[in-house]
């Protein structure tokens, strides 16, 4: 990741990081100043991991297959991108999404996440308990598993676009998160074998 140039995030900015987006917003933060980090229903690193191996690593694959079932999916059946994607997002906006969809750079999928532990910067996530790709069950697992247990975290009635389908919510929550953010403290190790954290903080 090249040098962030100075003038492209105001030191008080906020960070907010969708899905994929959990890989580089986290080096965002760790490499400019900013005051809040914000993960809506995100990939969440550990050191060396790439996002190639992040899907094995946290059985995605399984978590993603029983949402598909418990949705009433054949299991020799993949569910749509509406079905996955787009649940409770206007047709109008699926429309325009999908016409803006841009290529996704395989660097992040063979590239390990070079930090060595968690930004120092407060982090709040957002997770969406009605998301079929990122389901709600396996985000809590890997909330608790991952991140410090005094995380806050904000569960949505959306999908895994809450920015399409429910985008005054989202907003609202944002907002919060950044009126009760907090002095970052020392930086977590999130290398496979740290002593398990407990619980997530809930909000």
């Amino acid at each position: 990741m090249r040098p962030w140039p100075p003038w492209a995030i105001a030191p008080r900015d906020a960070i907010v990081a969708h899905s994929l987006g959990g890989f580089t917003g986290t080096l965002l933060a760790d490499r400019v100043p900013t005051e809040l980090l914000v993960l809506v229903t995100a990939v969440i690193a550990r050191p060396g991991e790439s996002a190639g191996d992040w899907w094995a690593n946290t059985g995605h694959g399984e978590a993603f297959r029983a949402q598909a079932t418990r949705d009433g999916i054949p299991l020799d059946e993949d569910p749509s991108d509406a079905h996955t994607y787009y649940q409770g997002v206007p047709d109008e906006l699926v429309a325009g999404a999908e016409a803006d969809v841009r290529g996704q750079s395989g660097t992040p999928f063979d590239a390990a996440w070079p930090l060595d532990a968690w930004p120092a910067v407060p982090t709040h996530v957002v997770l969406c308990t009605e998301d079929r790709f990122f389901p709600a069950p396996f985000m809590r697992e890997l909330v608790t598993d991952r991140l410090d247990p005094a995380t806050p975290v904000t569960e949505l009635p959306a999908g895994h676009l809450p920015m399409l389908s429910h985008p005054t919510e989202l907003a609202a929550i944002l907002d919060r998160a950044w009126a009760v953010r907090r002095p970052s403290g020392r930086r977590r190790s999130s290398r496979p074998g740290a002593a398990a954290p407990g619980r997530a903080g809930r909000r």
